[in-house]
């Protein structure tokens, strides 16, 4: 009998362990974030998924997030036919991909350098001539500006 209560009590936390997604949001350091971000990326260059979207949104700060989901129709970009008769979050997954991502590095650079100061850390990737600045929030480190993207639209 005790064995069989020791097995139905540690079956719900062995269950949960082999059900976790490893990987796929981290947002713990400036160098976690923009990894969650490149493996998001590299999905959105190909598919318009809104869970890639969500992802790599949320290496963005909150205010970006707003501005992007409020402003995704301004944002000049090549549509395909099909743009019209995508769901709402599915748009916001075609125009990050469109627009976010080819602003920003290249997904496959995997060269860069981690730059501290006192109040900010920046990130300079080899071949993208910005460099990307994070700040701490209370959902861990968040890149800011969308690669340029906010001022693009407001010129």
């Amino acid at each position: 009998m005790k064995k069989y209560l020791y097995l139905i009590l540690i079956l719900p936390f062995i269950i949960a362990s082999g059900c976790q997604q490893k990987g796929l949001s981290d947002y713990s350091t400036p160098l976690a974030t923009y990894k969650t971000y490149i493996e998001q990326a590299k999905a959105l260059r190909v598919v318009a998924d809104h869970r890639n979207y969500r992802r790599a949104i949320r290496c963005f700060t909150n205010e970006d997030r707003k501005w992007f989901e409020k402003n995704y129709n301004d944002i000049e970009f090549e549509k395909e036919e099909f743009y019209e008769n995508l769901y709402k979050s599915k748009k916001f997954a075609y125009v990050f991909g469109r627009t976010v991502v080819l602003s920003g590095p290249s997904p496959d650079e995997e060269n860069y350098k981690i730059e501290k100061s006192s109040d900010s850390v920046q990130l300079r990737i080899k071949g993208y001539s910005k460099e990307i600045k994070f700040i701490k929030t209370n959902r861990g480190w968040q890149m800011v500006g969308l690669f340029g993207v906010k001022e693009k639209v407001s010129q």
